[in-house]
């Protein structure tokens, strides 16, 4: 699959199937992008299940809205593992109790998730993911 740019995130797919999605710098996401986001990421992965690298090292916000339509199942669509890689321990933190308190959740749609400080951590991590479905 080539590899896809929009205004707002780059996405492909890796040669080990890894679909990789990067935002761009100082990147506000609202409920629109939010969406666009997600269609591109079912894009760079053929609409098939695949393991997901989120980087949102560049992000700067994300609104309620899009917050709120980003934990909905539609968000999760088509992913058996995600590895979310933050810019810093504080967020990570943030993201891993998040996943934690969201983990019967997670389950029920078929996804692990943890974030990350590094892609290498994260790429390793994917990698050791059994499949789900």
């Amino acid at each position: 699959m080539p590899e896809i740019n929009t205004e707002y995130i780059r996405a492909y797919q890796r040669n080990d199937g890894i679909v990789v999605t990067e935002y761009t710098t100082d990147l506000e996401i609202d409920l629109e992008i939010a969406k666009v986001t997600i269609d591109v990421r079912k894009q760079a992965s053929n609409n098939k299940p695949a393991l997901v690298l989120a980087d949102v090292r560049n992000l700067k916000s994300v609104t309620p809205e899009a917050r709120r339509y980003l934990a909905e199942p539609v968000a999760y669509d088509g992913i058996t593992a995600l590895a979310v890689v933050q810019k810093n321990g504080f967020q990570r933190l943030l993201v891993r109790a998040y996943f934690a308190v969201k983990k019967r959740y997670l389950d029920n749609l078929n996804c692990r998730a943890w974030a990350f400080g590094t892609r290498e951590e994260a790429v390793v991590w994917l990698l050791s993911q059994p499949t789900m479905n």
